[in-house]
C-alpha cells in the first residue's frame, strides 16, 4: 500500500486539475407557443423569426405547429433563418400534439410520450 499511495495521490491531483480545466458548456433553450404558427396575428411568422434570432437559442421547441396546406413549418423556418444568415437544422415531427424542434445542432431526436 505504501508504494501505491504516492501514485494514488498524484492520480487524484491530476484528476482534480484536469476536472478544474474543463469549461462549462452553455446551452440556450427557447420554448414558446407560436399560436397557430403565427397565423392569428399580423406579421406573425416574421415575429417568430425575429424572436428566434434575438434569443440566439441553440435549441428551440415550438408548440401549436400545424403545417398548414401541406407546407411544413420546419422548412419555412429553417429557410427564412438561412436567408438572414442563421444556420439551424430541423426534422419534421410526426407528433400530433403540434410540437416542433429546431436546433443549431445537426442531430435532432424526438422523444414522444404518446402511445
Amino acid at each position: 500500500m505504501h508504494v501505491l499511495k504516492p501514485f494514488l495521490i498524484v492520480f487524484l491531483l491530476c484528476s482534480a486539475f484536469l476536472h478544474a480545466q474543463v469549461e462549462a458548456v452553455e446551452l440556450r433553450v427557447l420554448q414558446f407557443n407560436i399560436w397557430q404558427e403565427g397565423t392569428k396575428v399580423e406579421n406573425g411568422f416574421n415575429t417568430i423569426i425575429t424572436e428566434i434570432i434575438e434569443n440566439d437559442a441553440d435549441l428551440i421547441a415550438l408548440s401549436e405547429v400545424r403545417n398548414y396546406d401541406g407546407v411544413t413549418l420546419n422548412d419555412r423556418l429553417v429557410n427564412a433563418l438561412k436567408v438572414k444568415g442563421y444556420t439551424y437544422y430541423s426534422e419534421k415531427s410526426e407528433d400530433s400534439g403540434g410540437t416542433f424542434k429546431v436546433s443549431h445542432f445537426v442531430s435532432i431526436h424526438y422523444i414522444s410520450t404518446a402511445e
